[in-house]
């Protein structure tokens, strides 16, 4: 997995599939919509510009987040029985 940085930027209206590990960040931009399914890793960062429908599903481990614009998140975290969750919720 390693370190990358990706950038998509576009109008996504079915949602899709992501993973990400190591020191990654990936910024998925524009108009990202449907469920986007994540599984996360690392120190890992994902930033979602979503629209008012999009839902984010998935896991977490380690240090990895989740920052989104619009939408839902329900990424599982390991440490949210310990610290509640890490999203804000």
């Amino acid at each position: 997995m390693g370190s990358s940085t990706v950038l998509l930027n576009g109008n996504v209206s079915d949602g899709g599939s992501l993973e990400v590990g190591g020191t990654s960040k990936v910024y998925l931009t524009g108009a990202i919509g449907g469920t986007l399914a994540v599984n996360l890793g690392g120190i890992s960062t994902t930033y979602v510009q979503g629209l008012p429908g999009t839902a984010i599903k998935g896991s977490v481990e380690g240090l990895a987040k989740v920052l989104f614009t619009a939408g839902t998140c329900s990424v599982q975290s390991p440490f949210q029985s310990i610290l509640g969750s890490p999203f804000g919720e």
